[in-house]
């Protein structure tokens, strides 16, 4: 898969990003998801939303269902990502 095409949104906390970052990958905790769900409305291209293990970017992919979005793919991993 070729990320040029998708908006890569790593959930993690800001901490683990600032260790660690994806190449142009958007920042968006999980704890802040919620209140910044208007940004995941306006992203045009499939979303790819990513953390550490999997759970938080699981639980993202269930928000983002449950809201209605569904252009995302769930990435999983940081490590997976960046394979793509």
């Amino acid at each position: 898969m070729n990320t040029r095409n998708h908006t890569l949104v790593d959930v993690r906390t800001e901490s683990e990003v600032e260790n660690d970052a994806v190449d142009g990958a958007l920042n968006i905790p999980m704890h802040d998801v919620l209140s910044r769900y208007d940004e995941f409305k306006t992203m045009n291209e499939p979303i790819i939303v990513f953390c550490v293990s999997g759970n938080r970017s699981g639980w993202v992919a269930d928000i983002l269902n449950e809201k209605g979005i569904n252009k995302f793919i769930n990435g999983s991993t940081v490590e997976n990502v960046k394979k793509l």
